[in-house]
């Protein structure tokens, strides 16, 4: 009795396709895994925008007053702040001035102004909201 050894051509043609099916599911995996890790750090890099933009509007508000002009819409714009942040953009609204009559945010007869300050790259939005107060 003649004894062979190895394997035939079927038994590796089917081992190859388990690996196959079995490495397209790994594949899948680390793809959904990157998609995250970049929305992920997108967040980041959108809250790190916004906290920034923030410290701006309450330093120009500490050394140039309530009323300074210089807090305006295009204040934290990208063209003002230079190309670092690429494919983020930044929106600032600031509101009138309205005096404060405890029913709102504003305190009682305070000036008051809100500042909302929105950063979005992709699905990625960072929001913030500082009201600013001169009694």
């Amino acid at each position: 009795m003649k004894v062979t050894r190895g394997f035939t051509l079927v038994e590796i043609v089917a081992v190859l396709a388990f690996m196959a099916v079995a490495l397209a599911g790994y594949a899948a995996l680390f793809s959904n895994n990157s998609f995250g890790m970049d929305l992920s750090l997108d967040l980041q890099r959108a809250s790190q925008y916004a906290q920034e933009c923030g410290e701006r509007v309450m330093m120009v508000r500490r050394t140039s007053g309530f009323g300074s002009t210089s807090i305006s819409t295009t204040m934290c714009d990208s063209a003002a702040l230079g190309a670092m942040d690429t494919g983020f953009t930044r929106t600032t609204t600031v509101s009138s001035t309205y005096t404060g009559d405890g029913t709102t945010t504003c305190p009682s007869a305070a000036t008051c102004r809100d500042i909302a300050i929105s950063v979005v790259k992709g699905s990625a939005t960072s929001t913030i909201a500082i009201t600013l107060a001169s009694y």
